[in-house]
């Protein structure tokens, strides 16, 4: 009897030493999971973790498209007018002085050792923590260098951050936006391929951190049967990234949400639409989509409500064409004469501008080609180009005053 009574004692015993290890185990295994949630935070730097405006470290969203080469400061402007320009230039506000942005000594600007040299195609042009940074060209002895480069904003200290590989350019090479923010570099764009006879699109958005490192997020990994429109917004740690596709008869718009901070990619709405999306604008309660088709206008979807819905239009048979910009939706119109038109409206639907685009000093304006680069309730941005001569415009939206020459491009290498 005594016996069994030690026996059942010392089975007490380590059935509680099972139990306290059990619990132990437990616990453990709680703390492990919490570190995995705090692994899941991949933001660059803890300063990041908000959704406040960072001036200093955040996409200006105003001249972020696919077209736009342009950033600004609160006393520059910087960038290119096209993808056929070879060299960065500059304007200062203060001054009004603009030309090539290099202050290497006794430099001519007129090879590719030029601090200013980019390479045909470069963008991305961000000014990110007081610096400069974009994706281009340099020539390394003989070599075509491609790479993320950054370099002061008086011309000095240019250096590579990373290699960067041309097929990745390649294959975000239409629509494309380049754009630095919060510690990453973001690629996003579309590629029209050939698979088996049949066309199809490969819609393609990645990020790296702005090291050295050959590390590469895949952030959207896209195939469809037609050909695609696309735009890409920066809301604090969220990435919008807007796809518009065909499918048979049917126009098909998706607003696609990146978190950077957990990485993952969600669907923030997909709706048949009857208008073509042109761009779009983000907002904290909704994002705007420029609308062409039958008619022009703005369309907003309500992110609370989860709707869709028409704002305002432009009812004028000249206007054609539709662009947004930071609370602005700008018609894009011509008259008989060849004249071009804008018309600007807040989101409200008020005219805050309407005038034909005149600017004094350049001639046979009619010739150029022109394109939207961005713009907000004080100004807009167009680029005017040709082979030979290329123009980026600032136009005030206030009354009395007149377009601006930012930068003059002359494919000789002249600049003014």
């Amino acid at each position: 009897m005594k016996r069994i009574v030690l026996l059942l004692i010392a089975f007490i015993f380590f059935f509680e030493g099972c139990s306290g290890r059990l619990e132990d185990a437990s616990n453990m295994e709680t703390h492990d999971s919490s570190i995995v949630e705090t692994e899941r935070n991949f933001l660059a730097d803890p300063l990041f973790d908000t959704a406040e405006y960072l001036a200093a470290y955040d996409v200006d969203n105003s001249v972020c498209f696919p077209m736009a080469r342009l950033c600004e400061t609160e006393g520059a402007y910087y960038g290119l007018c096209s993808s056929i320009m070879e060299q960065l230039m500059y304007m200062d506000k203060g001054s009004g002085v603009s030309g090539v942005l290099c202050a290497k000594a006794e430099c001519e600007h007129n090879a590719e050792s030029c601090n200013a040299y980019v390479g045909l195609g470069a963008g991305g042009f961000s000014v990110y923590d007081g610096c400069l940074y974009w994706v281009g060209d340099q020539i390394v002895e003989k070599t075509i260098v491609t790479g993320l480069w950054s370099m002061n904003l008086d011309g000095t200290d240019r250096v590579k951050i990373k290699d960067i590989d041309v097929e990745l350019l390649n294959a975000t090479a239409d629509n494309s936006i380049i754009r630095v923010h919060r510690g990453y570099l973001y690629l996003i764009g579309c590629e029209g391929v050939i698979e088996n006879g049949k066309t199809i699109t490969r819609v393609t958005a990645q990020a790296t951190p702005l090291d050295s490192s050959d590390e590469w997020v895949t952030i959207l990994d896209l195939e469809v049967d037609s050909g695609v429109t696309s735009d890409v917004k920066f809301v604090g740690n969220k990435v919008y990234i807007m796809i518009e596709k065909k499918e048979a008869e049917n126009r098909i718009l998706t607003l696609y949400v990146w978190d950077s901070k957990t990485r993952e990619l969600s669907i923030c709405f997909e709706e048949n639409i009857s208008f073509h999306a042109e761009n779009m604008w983000v907002e904290e309660e909704g994002a705007y989509f420029a609308a062409s088709g039958a008619s022009i206008g703005l369309y907003k979807f309500d992110f609370e409500k989860k709707t869709l819905e028409f704002c305002f239009g432009f009812e004028d048979p000249q206007y054609f064409g539709i662009e947004v910009g930071d609370n602005i939706a700008v018609g894009l119109g011509m008259t008989e004469h060849g004249d071009r038109l804008f018309w600007v409206k807040d989101f409200e639907g008020n005219t805050i501008y309407q005038e034909i685009f005149e600017v004094t000093d350049i001639e046979n304006m009619q010739e150029l080609g022109w394109s939207y680069v961005g713009g907000n309730q004080k100004h807009i941005f167009i680029a005017l180009q040709s082979r030979e001569v290329q123009y980026m415009i600032e136009v005030p939206l206030a009354g009395g005053q007149e377009e601006r020459i930012l930068w003059k491009y002359v494919s000789t290498g002249e600049t003014v």
